[in-house]
C-alpha cells in the first residue's frame, strides 16, 4: 500500500495552464450556497472579509465549485417540479450556459468539482432503479460537455464526495466508511490507510499535492463514567433487576446457557487514547460466579452457546482481521473455522447444531453467510441488492433467520428462511446501536413467534416485541433506563436480559476530528475540532483555501440551519465564518502554476500574490 502511494505521489508533476500576469491581481474568492433570498442561489465572496453579492435568482442551487481562475461556477441547478441540471455561470457577465440535457426525473447531480487545469468537471450522477439509487463517479469536459463515467458500483454501494487530485489525473473519494484514490480513467484503485472501523468522510485534495484532509468520527468516554450493565426483566411482572453494577466497563449480554443457568456476555473497556479491549466472560444467572474464558490481548465481541451447551462459537478481532473460532464451554481448545483476511464476525449457532451463521464482508459489502462447524461448505443467504445486512440469529425452531439490513428506504428487521428465500420485512425501525457487533441483533421467542428488538419510536427508544408477521408490536421499555442494547430471551421464555444505563448521566461522546494525511510516507497529524455529540452536526462538504493553511467547513446544525467555519490548520482553531451558508468552494489557484507568455517561466500563486516591485 504504501508503495503504491509513493508512486502515485511520484506521479503529481507540476500542471501548467495559460493565466495571464493579470493573475496577480485576483482576489480570494469563494462562492457558496445560502437561502437568504427565500430560494437557494449561489453567492460569491472575494475574500474572507468580502460582501456576499448573489450570482444567480429562482435556479434553485446546490453544490457549486468554481474555476481555477476565479471567473466561471459550475453548480447544479433543480427547479422545483423539473429535472436537475448542471450549468456554468460567467461571474463577470452573469452569462449562464447549460451544461447537461437531462430529461429523466430520476437522474440528479452532486458533489461538483473543478479540476485544477479548468478542462473538467468531476461529480456524482445519482440515478433512482427499483433495486436502489446508483452513483455513478463520472467526469465531463468543459468545452464538448461529454461525459465519462469513471466509476459505476452496484446500487448497494454509495460513492460521496470526489476530489480532484491537483495533477488532474486522480481523484480521491469516499465509499461507505473508506477513502479511495482512482484515475482519472477509472483505474488503479489505491485505498487510503486509515485507522480500522474509524468513519473517515469529506475527503478533500491538499494544495500541496502530497496531501489530502478528511474528517474521522471517534468515540470518547468522558467522566462521570456511565457504563452499560445488564438488567434482567420479568415478563411476566414486568419488574427490572440489575445482574451487574460497579466498574468503567461496558456489559453486554451474549447468549443464555440452553439451561437457562448461565448467561455469556462481553465486558469492553471504554475508549481511551484510542486503545480498547473486550473479553467473553460466563456468570451464574443471577449476575453471580463471574469467569473471564478468553483472557487475551485480541477483542472477542459476540459469542453463543453450542445447541448443546457444550461448545462456543465466537469472533476475535485481530489487527487487519476477525475470525471465527469455537472453544469448549469453559475457554478451553479454542479452534479458528475463517481464515479470510477479511471481517467475519457475530456468529450464531443452529439449533440442530450443523450450521453457523455469521457476516462477512469477503465480498465488500457485509452480507451474511451459513458454514459447516468445521468452516466448510461457506454459502451466502442475503441477496445483493441492499446496502449491507447485520448480524443473523437463528429461530429456536431452526426455520428462521432474523437480522437488520438497509436499503434506500432505510433500516428495517428481516426473517429469511436457511437457504436465504422466502424473505420477509418484518417491521421499519432505527436500531439505536448500528455497529459491528451482534449488539442489535433481534432476540427470538422460545416458540419462535416472535421478536425483540431495540428500536426508535417517536424520539424514544426501548425494547419491542413484534409477530414474525410484522403484527401487534408492543413497546417494552420501562422504569428510568436509556439506551437500551442487546435483548436476550430466557430459554423458558419468562425473563429477558438487556443492556442499558442509568437515565441522566453522561454517555459515550463523539468527537470529530481533523486528519491530515502525507500521502508519501502514510504520516497523520490530527486534532479535535471543537463539537461533539452533545450537539449534532451534519458535515457537509470540505474545501482547502489556496495555500493550504485553511479550510472551510460546511455545517448543518442542529436546528437545521447551515453554517460556515473556517478552520486555521496552524492554530488548530474552527470559528464561525457566515451563517445562512453551505457547500462553499474556495478558488484554489495554488493548485496550478501560471506561466508567463514570454520565457516560458512558471510562477508559482505564492509569487503571483506579491505586490509588483515598483
Amino acid at each position: 500500500m504504501e508503495r503504491k502511494l509513493l508512486a502515485f505521489s511520484c506521479i503529481a508533476l507540476l500542471i501548467s495552464i495559460d493565466i495571464s500576469v493579470q493573475a496577480r491581481k485576483l482576489e480570494d474568492k469563494i462562492v457558496f450556497v445560502s437561502e437568504r433570498g427565500g430560494t437557494p442561489e449561489v453567492f460569491l465572496v472575494e475574500g474572507l472579509d468580502g460582501r456576499p453579492v448573489q450570482l444567480t435568482r429562482n435556479l434553485f442551487a446546490s453544490s457549486p465549485s468554481i474555476s481555477p481562475d476565479g471567473t466561471e461556477v459550475v453548480f447544479v441547478s433543480t427547479p422545483p417540479a423539473q429535472t436537475a441540471n448542471i450549468l456554468k455561470l460567467n461571474i463577470a457577465t452573469r452569462r449562464i450556459e447549460q451544461l447537461t440535457h437531462n430529461a429523466e426525473e430520476d437522474i440528479r447531480y452532486e458533489h461538483l468539482d473543478w479540476s485544477p487545469d479548468g478542462r473538467e468537471i468531476l461529480f456524482i450522477m445519482i440515478t433512482s432503479t427499483p433495486e436502489g439509487s446508483r452513483t455513478d463517479l463520472c467526469v465531463m469536459d468543459t468545452e464538448g460537455h461529454q461525459i465519462r463515467h469513471i466509476l459505476q458500483p452496484d446500487p448497494t454501494t454509495r460513492i460521496l464526495n470526489p476530489s480532484w487530485a491537483p495533477d488532474s489525473n486522480h481523484i480521491i473519494y469516499r465509499q461507505d466508511i473508506r477513502i479511495f484514490i482512482i484515475d482519472d480513467n477509472g483505474n488503479n484503485v489505491v485505498e487510503v490507510p486509515q485507522d480500522r472501523f474509524k468513519h473517515g468522510f469529506l475527503p478533500a485534495w491538499s494544495p500541496k499535492r502530497t496531501q489530502i484532509g478528511y474528517i474521522e468520527i471517534i468515540t470518547t468516554s468522558q467522566p462521570p463514567p456511565n457504563p452499560l450493565q445488564i438488567y434482567m426483566m420479568n415478563l411476566a411482572e414486568v419488574s427490572v433487576t440489575p445482574l451487574t453494577a460497579g466498574g468503567n466497563e461496558e456489559r453486554i449480554p451474549l447468549a443464555w446457557h440452553p439451561d437457562g443457568q448461565r448467561i455469556l456476555f462481553v465486558m469492553l473497556t471504554p475508549v481511551t487514547q484510542g486503545t480498547q479491549w473486550s473479553d467473553i466472560f460466563v456468570m451464574d444467572n443471577n449476575g453471580e460466579n463471574i469467569i473471564n474464558l478468553t483472557q487475551t490481548p485480541e477483542m472477542e465481541m459476540s459469542a453463543g452457546w453450542s445447541p448443546d451447551g457444550e461448545q462456543i462459537v465466537f469472533d476475535r478481532l485481530g489487527e487487519d482481521e476477525s475470525a471465527i473460532f469455537i472453544m469448549e464451554a469453559n475457554g478451553q481448545n479454542p479452534q479458528r473455522l475463517t481464515f479470510e483476511p477479511v471481517l467475519n464476525y457475530a456468529p450464531s449457532w443452529s439449533p440442530d447444531g450443523n450450521k453457523i451463521a455469521f457476516l462477512s464482508n469477503r465480498n465488500g459489502t457485509d452480507r451474511i453467510y451459513t458454514m459447516d462447524t468445521n468452516g466448510q461448505n461457506v454459502q451466502q443467504l442475503a441477496p445483493n441488492q441492499r446496502e449491507f445486512d447485520g448480524p443473523p440469529v437463528w429461530s429456536p425452531d431452526g426455520r428462521w433467520l432474523a437480522f437488520v439490513s438497509r436499503d434506500d428506504q432505510g433500516l428495517g428487521f428481516y426473517v429469511t428462511d436457511p437457504q436465504g428465500n422466502n424473505e420477509n420485512l418484518i417491521v421499519r425501525s432505527i436500531p439505536i446501536h448500528l455497529s459491528m457487533t451482534a449488539w442489535n441483533r433481534p432476540t427470538w421467542s422460545p416458540d419462535s413467534q416472535h421478536l425483540i428488538c431495540v428500536v426508535e419510536e417517536q424520539n424514544s427508544e426501548g425494547l419491542m416485541k413484534i409477530g414474525i408477521d410484522g403484527d401487534m408490536p408492543t413497546q417494552l421499555k420501562t422504569g428510568e433506563l436509556v439506551n437500551w442494547l442487546s435483548p436476550v430471551w430466557s430459554p423458558g421464555g419468562n425473563h429477558l436480559l438487556f443492556s442499558a444505563r442509568e437515565a441522566g448521566e453522561p454517555m459515550f461522546l463523539v468527537e470529530y476530528r481533523m486528519l491530515l494525511m502525507n500521502l508519501d510516507t502514510s504520516q497523520k497529524q490530527a486534532f479535535v475540532l471543537p463539537v461533539s455529540a452533545q450537539k449534532p452536526l451534519g458535515f457537509l462538504r470540505l474545501v482547502w483555501g489556496p495555500d493550504g493553511s485553511q479550510l472551510i467547513l460546511s455545517v448543518m446544525e442542529k436546528d437545521h440551519q447551515n453554517s460556515l467555519y473556517l478552520i486555521d490548520i496552524l492554530n488548530e482553531t474552527m470559528t464561525l465564518w457566515m451563517e445562512d451558508a453551505k457547500e462553499a468552494d474556495w478558488v484554489r489557484p495554488g493548485f496550478v502554476y501560471a506561466v508567463e507568455a514570454v520565457g516560458k517561466r512558471i510562477t508559482t500563486w505564492g509569487e503571483l500574490k506579491k505586490p509588483e516591485k515598483p
